[in-house]
């Protein structure tokens, strides 16, 4: 379960499903919000549909209202599943988005009905399971979008970096 062989055919067609979208929508609650934040942030750079559901002030609920049949929902999700994820995910189902599910197993609860599935394992020696896997599929999904613009993406990174070079975000050695 790594970013080759069966998941890259799987992380091709959620790249086709994504770029066919209205909207996408990206959920990844407690330890892989930040797999759900990178993949929102670097895709919203180059996209203006992309929406990050945090379900802040227990929005979840009012932040799914539009979804529909011409939208596309990630959703990060890996053992011990949150109820709300799975949630999420047969709301989405219900209202025929496309789901996109990078989880843990085939029996997860979001893997279940998904429109594609993209398996890591997050198993790992300490205490907590590993959020890695999840972050290098949020950066690699990134990178295909990102690729698939061609010379229309390039340019875009390029006015972004001159933005963030305008406002001094960075600083220079």
């Amino acid at each position: 379960m790594a970013l080759g062989g069966d998941n890259s055919e799987s992380l091709e067609r959620a790249k086709g499903l994504i770029m066919g979208a209205r909207t996408n929508y990206v959920l990844g609650l407690r330890s892989l919000f930040p797999a759900a934040y990178y993949l929102h942030y670097a895709c919203s750079t180059l996209y203006d549909n992309f929406r990050l559901l945090t379900g802040l002030g227990s929005t979840m609920v009012d932040e799914l209202r539009r979804i529909e049949e011409r939208d596309a929902i990630v959703i990060f999700s890996f053992y011990p599943y949150s109820v709300v994820s799975s949630q999420v995910a047969e709301f989405s189902k219900e209202r025929r988005a496309s789901v996109i599910a990078i989880t843990d197993s085939v029996v997860s609860p979001i893997a279940r009905g998904a429109t594609e599935v993209v398996l890591m394992s997050n198993s790992s020696p300490s205490m907590f399971p590993s959020i890695l896997p999840a972050m290098a599929c949020a950066e690699a999904l990134a990178a295909l979008l990102v690729a698939s613009q061609q010379e229309q993406g390039l340019s875009q990174v390029e006015d972004l970096r001159a933005q963030l070079s305008r406002f001094n975000v960075f600083l220079n050695y």
